[in-house]
């Protein structure tokens, strides 16, 4: 993939939305229902079923967190970090305390098994997306949704 091109061709990647437009946070509700942002509603993350399926990525983010002491969000930001090609990663924040929380990330502690454990889940996340949906760039028209079985 991407990342394997880019080491190839000593290339630095910079990492756009590690925390997965805020869902990787753990701020959201678990249920869909809750997400009270228009912005966050008209991103495919944020409509089932992707979301109930996202939702196992971040609990084990959260259980990361917990066992180490740190947030889900510094969990999140690391896992991305430990990855050879990035140089960087571009993350939005609202608050100044999330800058704080943010920039302590690469002090966190993560094992070979966090990792594993991290990866895993995303995996197994990417892995139930019907193929053609695109997370972030492409169609994701309510026509080419519903022909991916995504009720829009």
């Amino acid at each position: 993939g991407v990342s394997e091109f880019c080491k190839q061709k000593n290339i630095g990647f910079l990492a756009y939305s590690p925390l997965a437009q805020g869902l990787l946070s753990g701020n959201f509700d678990k249920d869909v229902k809750n997400v009270q942002e228009k912005i966050r509603q008209a991103n495919i993350l944020f409509n089932e079923p992707v979301y109930t399926r996202a939702i196992k990525v971040v609990k084990v983010v959260e259980d990361v967190a917990a066992e180490i002491g740190a947030t889900p969000s510094q969990v999140a930001l690391k896992w991305v970090m430990e990855r050879d090609v990035v140089v960087s990663v571009l993350s939005g924040i609202r608050k100044l305390k999330h800058l704080e929380e943010n920039i302590h990330a690469v002090d966190i502690p993560l094992t070979e098994e966090h990792l594993k454990k991290l990866d895993e889940a995303s995996l197994n996340f990417q892995n139930t997306l019907p193929q053609g949906l695109e997370l972030w760039i492409g169609d994701n028209s309510k026509e080419n949704l519903e022909k991916l079985g995504i009720k829009a």
